[in-house]
């Protein structure tokens, strides 16, 4: 099964985004595979894009509003939950099955303040099998210059900032 490809490709503005992401010029992405607007075929498109800036007047509110929901931010302050994280996982469990990127600020075990690129595969047991296999066999990750932290999710549980921490220290 290694190998397997959806053939679905990268929207050439998501590829944009994904770099604007690498250069830090924005917080997060969260992608998901739709056909784009006027288009035939499905791509992988970018559904969010936040700046650092738009993340703090969203945690200033206290709340973000993805998918014309909006959610109150509950901020994981007991283990230094960066804003950024806080609004990312929030904002990628209202899809029903996702990819996501986000830098993880987090304090090396050597006492080094540093950050690493996670990307993140959201596919919660709620999501149909045809969507896990679709998801499963699309190359997004090929599309990074970096090589961000690769993680699986499937609930909230596994994208809590001490989960994610524990993930990129490995």
């Amino acid at each position: 099964m290694a190998g397997v490809d959806s053939g679905i490709k990268v929207e050439t503005q998501c590829c944009s985004d994904i770099a604007e992401l690498e250069k830090k010029k924005l917080a997060f992405i969260i992608m998901q595979i739709g056909k784009p607007e006027g288009g035939k075929v499905e791509k992988v498109l970018t559904k969010v894009k936040m700046t650092n800036d738009e993340v703090a007047a969203a945690v200033a509110a206290g709340e973000v509003t993805i998918n014309d929901q909006t959610i109150k931010l509950k901020i994981d302050a007991n283990n230094s939950e960066t804003d950024a994280w806080c609004v990312f996982r929030t904002a990628i469990a209202t899809f029903p099955i996702a990819y996501g990127s986000c830098f993880v600020d987090f304090t090396t075990k050597d006492g080094r303040p540093t950050d690493k690129l996670v990307y993140v595969q959201w596919n919660p047991d709620s999501a149909g099998i045809k969507d896990k296999m679709k998801y499963s066999s699309t190359k997004v990750m090929n599309k990074f210059s970096s090589t961000p932290t690769k993680h699986q999710a499937n609930d909230n549980d596994d994208i809590t900032y001490k989960e994610i921490v524990s993930v990129v220290k490995k």
